[in-house]
């Protein structure tokens, strides 16, 4: 798999400018082991693979932060799994700019197709005090 599948994360806040949110990407990929459906490591993956990012965030501060919006980009060649967000309250964006509820709209009243999807962002707020959140996207890699 090209690195560039495998990207930077960005955390969109405004109001921890000098706080110790640190942040923690990992990518995996299901395979089916046994008959049952496992995470490896997602070093070589191939088209019709998916793959499953996760990013752990972790409030290190001694008092709490606000405003803080995770965005995880949808790599290039990708289509988004939507039943594969966490958590289920996710906005999506096809301009990398204006978010908006899963799913976007289009032309005719129709959802967009997942696969013009940019990114995925969540409001998660506040986070006290050594607070942990987990978010996570699931996409499959285009044939």
């Amino acid at each position: 798999m090209k690195k560039g599948i495998l990207f930077s994360i960005f955390i969109l806040t405004a109001a921890i400018s000098f706080s110790e949110l640190k942040s923690n990407l990992t990518s995996n990929k299901m395979v089916m082991v046994n008959n049952q459906m496992q995470m490896m490591p997602a070093d070589n993956a191939t088209p019709g693979d998916t793959l499953v990012y996760t990013l752990a965030l972790n409030n290190e501060n001694t008092s709490g932060i606000t405003n803080v919006n995770p965005v995880i980009p949808i790599p290039s060649y990708t289509t988004l799994v939507p039943s594969m967000v966490e958590p289920a309250n996710f906005m999506v964006t096809t301009d990398n700019q204006n978010y908006v509820a899963y799913p976007q709209m289009g032309a005719n009243n129709q959802p967009v197709a997942d696969n013009m999807y940019k990114s995925v962002k969540w409001d998660i707020g506040n986070m006290s005090a050594n607070e942990v959140k987990t978010m996570k996207i699931g996409v499959k890699i285009n044939n």
